[in-house]
């Protein structure tokens, strides 16, 4: 009687956890689309083709703000909304913007690694506006172009929107 009872009571709980088991793989899924995984997955494998390694991030919770609009009837107008949206992300990294420690022999064996993080011209006027920026040298900045040999290039105003720029000496 004690056996069939614990029988029971095992099978039960074995049940409780496929089911919960399912569930975490239909989110993990459903975390996964949402993040453009395949997408990203493809890009992964081409790099390991050429390069024989592949570096890649995630999935992680990247914070989105979502806004609508909603009529507001009291007066008569439409009202902004504003929702942080917390959703997964999944991230490849180019090669040629990962750099592991040179010491290592294998990725384990690494103390550090760096990810290099790109600026835009944008994401600079961002920062122009931010506090503890100074917008003069970020303006200065923003003049300026990256050229052959990590050097400078000045914009001339003769040539702007033509594609060409002169040299600074």
């Amino acid at each position: 009687m004690r056996e069939a009872g614990a029988d029971r009571w095992r099978r039960a709980l074995v049940d409780t956890a496929y089911e919960v088991a399912g569930r975490m793989r239909r989110r993990m899924e459903d975390d996964l689309d949402a993040c453009d995984y395949d997408a990203e997955e493809v890009k992964t494998v081409m790099d390991l083709a050429k390069f024989g390694h592949c570096v890649v991030k995630g999935p992680f919770p990247e914070r989105r703000e979502r806004v609508r609009y909603v009529r507001d009837d009291k007066a008569g107008r439409l009202r902004q909304q504003r929702k942080l949206d917390l959703r997964p992300r999944f991230q490849r990294i180019p090669v040629w913007d990962f750099f592991c420690d040179p010491d290592a022999l294998s990725f384990d064996d690494a103390e550090d690694c760096l990810e290099l993080h790109r600026l835009s011209r944008s994401l600079l006027r961002e920062y122009a506006r931010t506090r503890g920026w100074d917008p003069a040298a970020v303006r200065a900045l923003l003049r300026t172009e990256p050229g052959p040999g990590r050097r400078l290039r000045q914009r001339d105003p003769r040539t702007q929107g033509c594609g060409r720029a002169r040299r600074l000496t």
